[in-house]
């Protein structure tokens, strides 16, 4: 059977995501903090209404562009924030922000154009960029620069074949929120480059610090750039598998073709959910937002009191990334002796790119009763105490 496998998949590298389920049935008391899905359940009357909706007759397909009544509402609302005046051409419902990402690059990326990816990053795009046949370039952004791109470093990566540039912000796993005059200068540097910049701005809901700049207030036409969106952080929502792009109608447009040949449209019920939790966002977000941030900031509280372990407050998104380089220990190894003694699942620092190496990524997945309980346990092992 191998030899009808495309060579570049046959002999596949560890994969830390694909391989939780090996974690998770080993013992009947883990705390998981590993993947980013809250164990919160969608809002009850957004359930309600979609499955009424869906009792109506909302089982067929929909607009390639998304539900007409989802479209307008994502447009009013982004067109009302930051004054622009998108239209349905800028704009294409997905089956996840991660859906989004990827139709973009295959849309923009030929054979052997450079992609620049700043680490530590969602282990995800380097195999968007991959998949387009295109290379990544990574930038590393240490701890020591709080985890912010260097603008030289950046400008000397920057050559003839660098196409575009992944911006994610809030970040996915360090939880920092680039300021708007880091923002400002990246765009800067990129019109003049004449690189195109993907904004994953999917944790843009979740912005402690009051400091989050979408792309939007820097390029409010996106002549250079696409955002990727998701509601399945914003509303609790990750099984519903719904996100949209937001970009230039010609690279919307190629999006589009592209996506006719895999899904076609959205699931017609996960629109018609994300029309309900956008119509009442303030009421939904509002409470899920206040619940994340308590959760990290207990998580924050427990890694100051945990030997051995270091971590920057939270500025966005719904991670902690810990530093246990006073350990000694690599992120694999920490992660395997904590989920071996304590039981509680962590995600390495690793898969995020060599820049992660040190550190431990915790998901804001669980109660803060759960967080202070995993991390009772984990001071009870030797090297934490």
């Amino acid at each position: 059977m191998e030899s009808f496998i495309r060579h570049k998949y046959r002999n596949l590298p560890f994969d830390m995501m694909a391989s939780l389920d090996t974690f998770t049935g080993c013992y009947d008391d883990i705390i998981d903090f590993s993947l980013g899905d809250l164990d919160l359940t969608t809002d009850h009357q957004v359930i309600e209404q979609s499955f009424r909706d869906a009792l109506k007759g909302h089982t067929h397909y929909t607009n390639v562009s998304g539900d007409p009544d989802l479209v307008r509402l994502i447009l009013q609302r982004a067109n009302e924030q930051y004054q622009t005046e998108l239209q349905p051409e800028n704009l294409l419902v997905t089956t996840s922000g991660s859906h989004a990402l990827c139709l973009a690059m295959l849309a923009l990326l030929e054979p052997q154009d450079e992609v620049i990816i700043l680490e530590p990053y969602f282990s995800p795009f380097a195999k968007m960029v991959d998949l387009a046949e295109a290379k990544a370039v990574f930038i590393p952004c240490p701890a020591s620069a709080n985890f912010l791109p260097d603008l030289e470093t950046l400008r000397r990566a920057i050559n003839s074949r660098t196409k575009a540039l992944i911006l994610n912000s809030p970040n996915n796993p360090t939880g920092r929120i680039y300021p708007q005059e880091v923002m400002e200068k990246i765009n800067t540097l990129c019109r003049e480059q004449d690189v195109f910049i993907i904004s994953d701005e999917v944790y843009a809901a979740f912005d402690f610090a009051d400091k989050f700049c979408s792309q939007l207030e820097l390029d409010p036409r996106l002549a250079h750039s696409l955002i990727a969106q998701s509601f399945s952080k914003t509303f609790a929502m990750t099984g519903w598998r719904l996100g949209f792009a937001l970009g230039p109608p010609p690279l919307i447009a190629a999006m589009k073709s592209i996506n006719e040949g895999m899904i076609s449209s959205a699931p017609s019920i996960s629109q018609r959910a994300a029309l309900y939790a956008l119509k009442d966002d303030k009421s939904i977000l509002g409470e899920l937002k206040s619940e994340v941030h308590q959760r990290l900031e207990t998580a924050w509280e427990e890694v100051r009191r945990t030997p051995k372990m270091q971590a920057l407050p939270s500025e966005g998104g719904i991670y902690l990334f810990i530093s246990i380089k006073e350990t000694g220990l690599t992120s694999a190894e920490a992660q395997r002796l904590i989920f071996d003694q304590a039981h509680v699942l962590l995600y390495p620092g690793c898969q995020f790119g060599p820049s992660g190496e040190g550190y431990l990524r915790l998901a804001a997945s669980q109660s803060s009763e759960e967080i202070r309980k995993a991390f009772h346990r984990i001071r009870h092992i030797d090297i934490f105490h």
